[in-house]
């Protein structure tokens, strides 16, 4: 499916490296790029890395389930916005 347009890592992967092998790489990547994100310091860094893979694990999921990108999507958003809630909740 290399022509697909809605969900572009994940589709060219599956192509070049079959679906199981797709939906753990793009996981990886997500968690990874998530990585540098944090100026938590090295245990912040390592729990966001790794709770950004088992995200990655999740949207993935919905995606390849799904063929659809939308659930991902959402759920990034609804993940970003807790987050932040959370943030300004505590930094009074």
């Amino acid at each position: 499916m290399p022509g697909t347009k809605t969900y572009i890592f994940l589709s060219r992967f599956e192509w070049l490296l079959g679906r199981r092998s797709a939906f753990w790489l793009t996981a990886l990547f997500f968690g990874l790029l998530h990585a540098f994100g944090s100026f938590t310091g090295t245990l912040g860094t390592s729990l966001l890395t790794f709770f950004t893979f088992l995200m990655g694990l999740a949207f993935g999921f919905i995606v390849q389930r799904t063929r659809n990108i939308r659930g991902a999507v959402l759920g990034h958003f609804f993940a970003d916005f807790f987050m932040l809630l959370g943030y300004f909740a505590t930094s009074v």
